[in-house]
């Protein structure tokens, strides 16, 4: 389970990476096209790792040239789904590369934590799907192998809370 994991983990990094080069290319073809179209304004956008203010620098001479025959509401409407997109970029590869306490992952499964429960027997905490899964062919806990007697769970509020706030959402 913990190599299907981080197997798992792998290829949402890798969906990350293919997603943002395919922002990078996008903006180099867009680049281009404007380049090829005479106008010598374009500056390459300057800003921090994220990109924002070369993004609103971008946006500017972008509208400013009106690219493939676009529309000024059009762009704007491309401008905000592309912000949009960014933002959720920004965020996967937040949660990708940001360290993980211990405490946020399943002992199953090792993922993090979305629908943590506590299993009132033991008091150890899980995803609730993980857990269930391992309580139909098991009667004992998974992380110290104990014979539980009651099996019932619970959900653990605080932690998923305390998860949320650390990745942000």
């Amino acid at each position: 389970d913990a190599e299907e994991s981080l197997e798992e983990e792998r290829g949402r990094r890798e969906e990350t990476e293919r997603i943002l080069r395919r922002r990078e290319e996008t903006l180099r073809a867009l680049q281009s096209s404007v380049r090829r179209s005479g106008d010598d304004s374009w500056e390459e956008p300057q800003g921090d790792d994220e990109g924002t203010q070369g993004y609103d620098s971008w946006m500017r001479q972008l509208e400013a040239v009106k690219p493939a025959g676009l529309s000024v509401e059009q762009l704007t409407d491309l401008e905000t789904a592309t912000k949009r997109l960014l933002g959720r970029l920004r965020s996967a590869r937040e949660k990708l590369t940001k360290p993980v306490p211990d405490g946020f992952r399943c002992p199953i499964t090792q993922e993090v934590m979305t629908d943590p429960v506590m299993l009132i027997d033991s008091g150890h905490t899980y995803e609730r799907a993980s857990i269930e899964r391992w309580l139909e062919d098991h009667s004992t806990d998974p992380k110290t192998n104990v014979v539980v007697s009651n099996t019932a769970l619970i959900p653990n509020h605080g932690l998923r809370s305390t998860i949320d706030e650390y990745f942000g959402e």
